[in-house]
């Protein structure tokens, strides 16, 4: 598989021809790519990816199967979890950064390290929740600032997780309309339709293995009360609470 388009001069197409749903890791932005790129009818891929570090064990991943190369030659919707200085984004792109309360980050992304662990995929977590968790608070202050103010100088369109969970179809909408798009609303309830959970879960598992289809958990919001105690809440919230509250998180 290449990951260079032989074809088309992927550095100088318009920016509206890719759209990147940059994410910090475990915030939903799968989910959105996949519904993004369903409604548009546009490949789905990831940044890391197409810029040369494409992971063979991903060949028969849903977004690259059937695929002879994952470069970005053509229109395509892309994940990403980079910062905004990285070199990876050096391209024209249209900009989305997906948000998600910090605290189910954290949950989620514990979870998805210890399956990984359970898996062979990396090495196994030495941390308690409370640290993991604590550390996490920091990295993600870090990048959704840095995200935060790349937007006062570029565009770049806001997605909270937890707004798509309450009307996925309108967001949606609204998100192409923030990035200059007129989609049609058959076309993105039939991509919201194809990507329940339940579905990503089963193609997940269909194409990778059932074990891998886990790496697709429960998705909701407000899941961190069963995990945190009240001294690693005050403690995240210590480090946290002001971006979140600058994203229209109510934290008490």
């Amino acid at each position: 598989m290449n990951v260079a388009s032989t074809n088309y001069a992927w550095t100088s197409v318009p920016a509206t021809d890719r759209l990147i749903v940059n994410e910090y890791p475990k915030s939903g932005g799968t989910w959105l790519v996949n519904v993004l790129g369903d409604a548009l009818g546009r490949r789905k891929l990831g940044v890391e990816a197409s810029r040369g570090q494409f992971i063979p064990a991903l060949q028969n991943h849903p977004w690259y199967r059937g695929l002879t190369d994952v470069g970005m030659g053509k229109p395509c919707v892309m994940r990403g979890h980079e910062p905004p200085t990285s070199p990876l984004l050096d391209f024209p792109c249209t900009m989305i950064h997906l948000v998600r309360d910090a605290r189910d980050v954290a949950v989620s992304r514990f979870h998805f390290e210890h399956l990984c662990s359970d898996l062979s995929l990396q090495k196994p977590l030495s941390e308690t929740f409370a640290e993991y968790a604590l550390k996490l608070a920091s990295d993600w202050v870090t990048f959704v600032t840095a995200w935060q103010e790349a937007g006062a100088s570029q565009k770049v369109v806001l997605v909270r997780y937890e707004d798509m969970l309450l009307d996925t179809p309108g967001v949606v909408k609204r998100t192409f309309e923030d990035c200059g798009y007129a989609v049609d609303d058959a076309a993105i309830g039939q991509a919201v339709m194809k990507n329940t959970k339940q579905n990503m879960r089963k193609e997940l598992a269909d194409s990778l293995g059932e074990q891998l289809g886990r790496f697709v958990r429960k998705g909701v919001a407000g899941d961190w009360v069963n995990h945190f105690d009240d001294k690693t809440h005050r403690a995240f919230l210590a480090i946290a609470k002001p971006t979140m509250i600058s994203l229209g998180y109510e934290v008490q």
